[in-house]
Parts: structure tokens; sequence; C-alpha cells
């Protein structure tokens, strides 16, 4: 008799145990699955951002005005790139006082990316402007010319028009040539030497161009009859153009 109560005895406490031990895990559980790490969502990859300017490469048929415009205030002329000429090398920014392109020198270079240029002028005169586009390995475009009006309200501050008396030059000839000197008094990006049959005339041609802060030239003469102009501009290592007045080849009065 005591050894069957022993039995029941011990079977309720076997059963005791094992409904503990399945209560144990239930309340374990939520708790191991809280220890699992979440997966983490992937990253979306931030926008692209675009250029907000048409592509050049686009737009086969560009005019100038789409390409570029000018604004002006005074003596500075912002010329603003409207079309991205990516993936270009760089732009080069030409501009004249006549709008004959064999007249234009350049004034500035900006990288691709660049979207403005700030010029400054040397006088209160209207000027034509051109961008030229460079590839690395294939063939650039130009555009132009554009016309910005003069400074009509003469508001610049011409430094250039008051410093161009720093920069003296002179022209004597013989009856075949005419020999040009200068001595300016600071370096020069470069000096730009053109001849023409008269003073007011936009019809001359380039003869010499140099880096050379002094020096000399000697131009020979296509008609030993004719009477000649001679025009410098000098572009300053800070991009600006002084044009100097044009001076007639004479004879010196030593001869």
């Amino acid at each position: 008799m005591k050894t069957h109560i022993h039995k029941i005895i011990i079977t309720l406490m076997a059963t005791a145990m094992i409904s503990f031990g399945a209560s144990c895990s239930k309340e374990e559980q939520p708790r191991a699955q809280s220890s699992v790490a979440k997966p983490v969502p992937a990253a979306v990859p931030a926008a692209v951002k675009k250029s907000a300017r048409p592509l050049l490469s686009a737009m086969p048929n560009a005019t100038p005005i789409d390409v570029f415009s000018l604004t002006r205030h005074g003596e500075k002329v912002t010329v603003t790139i409207k079309a991205d000429p990516s993936p270009c090398h760089s732009v080069v920014i030409l501009r004249c006082h006549t709008g004959l392109p064999r007249d234009r020198v350049a004034v500035g270079q900006v990288a691709g990316a660049a979207e403005q240029f700030v010029d400054t002028l040397p006088d209160n005169r209207p000027c034509w402007y051109w961008l030229s586009i460079r590839y690395a390995n294939t063939r650039g475009r130009s555009f132009g010319p554009l016309r910005i009006g003069p400074d009509e309200g003469n508001s610049g501050r011409y430094a250039v028009e008051k410093t161009a008396g720093r920069f003296p030059w002179k022209v004597t000839r013989t009856d075949t040539t005419a020999t040009i000197t200068w001595d300016f008094p600071e370096e020069v990006s470069s000096v730009h030497i053109k001849r023409g049959t008269s003073k007011a005339s936009n019809r001359r041609g380039s003869v010499h161009m140099t880096r050379e802060r002094k020096g000399a030239f000697t131009d020979t003469f296509p008609d030993p009859q004719a009477n000649y102009w001679y025009r410098m501009e000098v572009r300053l290592e800070s991009g600006a153009v002084v044009p100097l007045d044009p001076v007639r080849a004479e004879f010196s009065e030593k001869q």
C-alpha cells in the first residue's frame, strides 16, 4: 500500500515539473525572439543632382542666344553660360569692339562646369562676345557674336583707360618697313600688334604677337607707297585688355 502511494506521489511531482517547465518555456520565448536582430532596410541612394541647364550636346542647331547671355553694369559684363557644355575641357570667352572675328581676343577661360564669367571692360564702348567650347579629343564648337551695348550713363570705373598712358610705344618707318618699339612697366600676358591703312579702318590684320613687356618688331610693308597705321592691344596678367591708341608710321626726324 505504501509502495503504491509512493508511486502516485512521484507521478504527480513529475507531472507538475513538466507543466512548470512548459510554462517557463512559453514565458522565455518572447525574450528570445526580441534578441534577434531585425534586418536593416537597404539604403536608398541619394538622387544624383542634375544640371538645370540643357545639355549642349543635345542641341545640334543651337544659336548663340541659346548658349549664353550678357548683362552689363558699368565696366562689368557678366557672361552667363545657359547651356551645359559637358563633357568639354574648357570654355574660352572672347571679345572685341568691332564685331569682326579677326579682331577678337581671349579675355577669360573657365572650366566646363562654370556657369558665369565676369569680364572687366577697358572703356564704355559696346562689345561683341564669343564662346569657344573646347573638348579633349574632338573638335570644338564656337558661338557668337552677341553684342552688349555701351555704358550709356558712363557709370563704370574704367581704370584701364587711365593707365593706357603707362604703356608707351612708338612707330617709325623707312621706305619699306616700320619698326614698332615698346617698353612697359609691368609683366603682360600678351602684346598684339595690328596694321591698317587708315586710323579709323577696321580692315587691319595681325602682324605680330608676343609676351615680352619690352621689345621691338620690324614689319615689312606690302605696298611701300601706302600710309600705315598700327594698333596695339596689351593684355594684362589680370585678364584686362588695354587698347592703345592707333599710331601712324612716320619717318624718323633724323632721316
